[in-house]
C-alpha cells in the first residue's frame, strides 16, 4: 500500500536536522498510526525523531500527515 501526504517544512528547525560526515543534511522521522483518521481522510502521522537527550516537551515535532493513496486500476 502507498500513501500520499505532506511534510510542512516550515515546522523543521535546525535542531532536527542532522548533519553527516559527507556534509549532506538528513531529518529522522517517524511515522505512525493515528487512533483516528483524520477529517482529510489521514490514517498517520510524520514526526521529526530527536533523541530522548534533546528532546523538548514544549516543543511540537509533529511535521504532516498521510493516508492511503488511491490505486488507479
Amino acid at each position: 500500500m502507498d500513501f500520499y501526504g505532506s511534510i510542512c517544512l516550515s515546522d523543521i528547525t535546525e535542531d532536527m536536522v542532522k548533519v553527516a560526515n559527507n556534509g549532506k543534511k538528513y531529518l529522522n522521522v517517524i511515522i505512525g498510526e493515528r487512533r483516528e483518521v483524520s477529517k482529510m481522510g489521514n490514517t498517520h502521522y510524520i514526526k521529526a525523531y530527536v533523541p530522548k537527550d534533546k528532546y523538548d516537551t514544549n516543543k511540537n515535532y509533529f511535521i504532516g500527515e498521510v493516508k492511503p493513496r488511491e490505486q488507479k486500476s
